[in-house]
Protein backbone atom coordinates (compact mmCIF):
# COMPACT_ATOMS: atom_id res chain seq x y z
CA UNK A 1 0.00 0.00 0.00
CA UNK A 2 1.36 3.39 -0.97
CA UNK A 3 1.99 5.98 1.70
CA UNK A 4 -0.37 8.91 1.04
CA UNK A 5 1.10 12.33 0.47
CA UNK A 6 -0.31 15.52 1.92
CA UNK A 7 -2.23 16.44 -1.25
CA UNK A 8 -4.06 13.11 -1.07
CA UNK A 9 -4.93 13.70 2.58
CA UNK A 10 -6.06 17.26 1.87
CA UNK A 11 -8.23 16.10 -1.03
CA UNK A 12 -9.82 13.44 1.17
CA UNK A 13 -10.71 16.04 3.81
CA UNK A 14 -12.23 18.33 1.16
CA UNK A 15 -14.09 15.42 -0.48
CA UNK A 16 -15.44 14.22 2.87
CA UNK A 17 -16.85 17.67 3.62
CA UNK A 18 -18.46 17.88 0.18
CA UNK A 19 -19.85 14.35 0.51
CA UNK A 20 -21.46 15.24 3.82
CA UNK A 21 -22.98 18.44 2.39
CA UNK A 22 -24.59 16.44 -0.39
CA UNK A 23 -25.81 13.69 1.94
CA UNK A 24 -27.40 16.14 4.35
CA UNK A 25 -30.16 17.00 1.87
CA UNK A 26 -31.00 13.34 1.20
CA UNK A 27 -30.91 11.83 4.70
CA UNK A 28 -32.95 12.20 7.86
CA UNK A 29 -31.20 13.93 10.75
CA UNK A 30 -30.64 10.63 12.55
CA UNK A 31 -29.12 8.93 9.50
CA UNK A 32 -27.06 12.00 8.64
CA UNK A 33 -25.65 12.06 12.19
CA UNK A 34 -24.60 8.42 11.84
CA UNK A 35 -23.03 8.98 8.42
CA UNK A 36 -21.19 12.04 9.71
CA UNK A 37 -19.90 10.12 12.75
CA UNK A 38 -18.62 7.34 10.49
CA UNK A 39 -16.90 9.81 8.18
CA UNK A 40 -15.43 11.69 11.15
CA UNK A 41 -13.97 8.48 12.56
CA UNK A 42 -12.45 7.59 9.20
CA UNK A 43 -11.00 11.07 8.74
CA UNK A 44 -9.50 11.03 12.25
CA UNK A 45 -7.84 7.70 11.45
CA UNK A 46 -6.45 9.09 8.19
CA UNK A 47 -5.05 12.18 9.90
CA UNK A 48 -3.52 10.26 12.82
CA UNK A 49 -1.89 7.73 10.50
CA UNK A 50 -0.32 10.45 8.33
CA UNK A 51 3.30 10.71 9.41
CA UNK A 52 5.28 13.81 8.57
CA UNK A 53 2.50 16.37 8.95
CA UNK A 54 4.02 19.83 9.39
CA UNK A 55 2.48 22.73 11.27
CA UNK A 56 1.82 24.51 7.98
CA UNK A 57 -0.02 21.49 6.61
CA UNK A 58 -1.96 21.17 9.85
CA UNK A 59 -3.04 24.80 9.51
CA UNK A 60 -4.28 24.12 5.97
CA UNK A 61 -6.29 21.10 7.17
CA UNK A 62 -7.92 22.97 10.04
CA UNK A 63 -8.88 25.83 7.68
CA UNK A 64 -10.54 23.32 5.33
CA UNK A 65 -12.40 21.73 8.24
CA UNK A 66 -13.52 25.13 9.52
CA UNK A 67 -15.25 25.74 6.18
CA UNK A 68 -16.83 22.28 6.13
CA UNK A 69 -20.09 20.93 7.57
CA UNK A 70 -18.54 20.07 10.92
CA UNK A 71 -19.95 21.08 14.30
CA UNK A 72 -17.73 22.55 17.02
CA UNK A 73 -17.26 19.15 18.76
CA UNK A 74 -16.22 17.59 15.45
CA UNK A 75 -13.79 20.42 14.73
CA UNK A 76 -12.30 20.02 18.22
CA UNK A 77 -11.74 16.29 17.63
CA UNK A 78 -10.17 16.96 14.23
CA UNK A 79 -7.97 19.72 15.69
CA UNK A 80 -6.80 17.28 18.37
CA UNK A 81 -5.96 14.67 15.73
CA UNK A 82 -4.07 17.23 13.65
CA UNK A 83 -2.19 18.40 16.73
CA UNK A 84 -1.24 14.81 17.62
CA UNK A 85 -0.16 14.07 14.05
CA UNK A 86 2.06 17.16 14.02
CA UNK A 87 3.51 16.43 17.47
CA UNK A 88 4.09 12.70 17.01
CA UNK A 89 5.38 12.58 13.46
CA UNK A 90 6.03 16.21 12.67
CA UNK A 91 9.09 17.87 11.31
CA UNK A 92 11.44 16.77 14.08
CA UNK A 93 14.44 14.81 12.91
CA UNK A 94 13.96 11.99 15.40
CA UNK A 95 10.65 10.17 15.31
CA UNK A 96 9.98 8.68 18.70
CA UNK A 97 7.79 5.64 19.05
CA UNK A 98 5.11 5.87 21.72
CA UNK A 99 5.59 3.94 24.95
CA UNK A 100 3.79 0.65 25.37
CA UNK A 101 1.32 0.32 28.24
CA UNK A 102 1.19 -2.87 30.27
CA UNK A 103 -1.99 -3.61 32.17
CA UNK A 104 -0.79 -7.00 33.38
CA UNK A 105 2.35 -9.01 32.78
CA UNK A 106 1.56 -12.17 34.74
CA UNK A 107 0.18 -14.08 31.76
CA UNK A 108 3.43 -13.71 29.83
CA UNK A 109 5.73 -15.42 32.34
CA UNK A 110 6.70 -18.97 31.38
CA UNK A 111 7.50 -21.88 33.70
CA UNK A 112 11.21 -21.33 32.94
CA UNK A 113 10.87 -17.66 33.92
CA UNK A 114 9.25 -18.63 37.21
CA UNK A 115 11.98 -21.19 37.85
CA UNK A 116 14.74 -18.62 37.34
CA UNK A 117 12.94 -15.99 39.45
CA UNK A 118 12.56 -18.48 42.33
CA UNK A 119 16.16 -19.76 42.09
CA UNK A 120 17.97 -18.52 45.21
CA UNK A 121 21.39 -19.17 43.65
CA UNK A 122 20.73 -16.99 40.57
CA UNK A 123 21.98 -13.42 40.72
CA UNK A 124 19.72 -10.42 40.21
CA UNK A 125 21.43 -9.83 36.87
CA UNK A 126 20.52 -13.33 35.67
CA UNK A 127 16.94 -12.80 36.80
CA UNK A 128 16.78 -9.39 35.11
CA UNK A 129 18.19 -10.97 31.95
CA UNK A 130 15.47 -13.65 32.03
CA UNK A 131 12.73 -11.01 32.42
CA UNK A 132 14.29 -8.82 29.70
CA UNK A 133 14.36 -11.79 27.33
CA UNK A 134 10.67 -12.43 28.03
CA UNK A 135 9.86 -8.75 27.39
CA UNK A 136 11.62 -8.89 24.03
CA UNK A 137 9.91 -12.15 23.10
CA UNK A 138 6.48 -10.63 23.69
CA UNK A 139 7.64 -7.51 21.79
CA UNK A 140 7.43 -5.25 24.82
CA UNK A 141 10.64 -3.31 24.33
CA UNK A 142 9.35 0.21 24.96
CA UNK A 143 7.30 -0.12 28.14
CA UNK A 144 6.09 3.00 29.91
CA UNK A 145 7.18 3.78 33.47
CA UNK A 146 3.82 2.52 34.73
CA UNK A 147 4.40 -0.60 32.63
CA UNK A 148 7.76 -1.23 34.26
CA UNK A 149 6.13 -0.74 37.66
CA UNK A 150 3.61 -3.48 36.78
CA UNK A 151 6.36 -5.76 35.45
CA UNK A 152 8.45 -5.43 38.64
CA UNK A 153 5.35 -6.00 40.77
CA UNK A 154 4.50 -9.19 38.84
CA UNK A 155 8.03 -10.63 38.93
CA UNK A 156 8.21 -9.94 42.67
CA UNK A 157 4.92 -11.80 43.13
CA UNK A 158 6.36 -14.62 40.99
CA UNK A 159 9.28 -15.12 43.36
CA UNK A 160 11.85 -12.37 42.86
CA UNK A 161 13.02 -11.12 46.25
CA UNK A 162 13.82 -7.41 46.44
CA UNK A 163 13.96 -6.25 50.03
CA UNK A 164 14.90 -2.59 49.82
CA UNK A 165 13.96 0.35 47.65
CA UNK A 166 17.57 0.52 46.42
CA UNK A 167 17.42 -3.12 45.33
CA UNK A 168 14.18 -2.48 43.44
CA UNK A 169 15.63 0.59 41.76
CA UNK A 170 18.87 -1.18 40.79
CA UNK A 171 16.89 -4.14 39.42
CA UNK A 172 14.73 -1.74 37.40
CA UNK A 173 17.77 0.05 35.96
CA UNK A 174 19.41 -3.28 35.06
CA UNK A 175 16.18 -4.52 33.47
CA UNK A 176 15.77 -1.36 31.36
CA UNK A 177 19.42 -1.50 30.28
CA UNK A 178 19.09 -5.16 29.26
CA UNK A 179 15.84 -4.56 27.37
CA UNK A 180 17.41 -1.64 25.51
CA UNK A 181 20.49 -3.69 24.67
CA UNK A 182 18.54 -6.79 23.61
CA UNK A 183 16.04 -4.83 21.52
CA UNK A 184 18.87 -3.21 19.55
CA UNK A 185 20.71 -6.50 19.08
CA UNK A 186 17.62 -8.46 18.14
CA UNK A 187 16.33 -5.81 15.75
CA UNK A 188 19.70 -5.77 13.96
CA UNK A 189 19.51 -9.50 13.37
CA UNK A 190 15.79 -9.40 12.64
CA UNK A 191 15.04 -12.01 15.24
CA UNK A 192 11.44 -12.48 16.20
CA UNK A 193 11.03 -15.13 18.87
Amino acid sequence: MDVPDFETLKNKVVATGEFLRQQHADLSDKNYTQVKATQLGQMLKEILSFCGLTIEQGTVLTAIVRNGPWESEDRAAIAGAVSNAVANCGSSSVVRRPNQDVLTFAGFLSAKDMEVLNDKSASLHVKADQVATRLIRVQLWLASEQGYKEIVKVVMAAGLTLTSADEKYNFLLTLKKLVRSKSKTWSIWGLCL
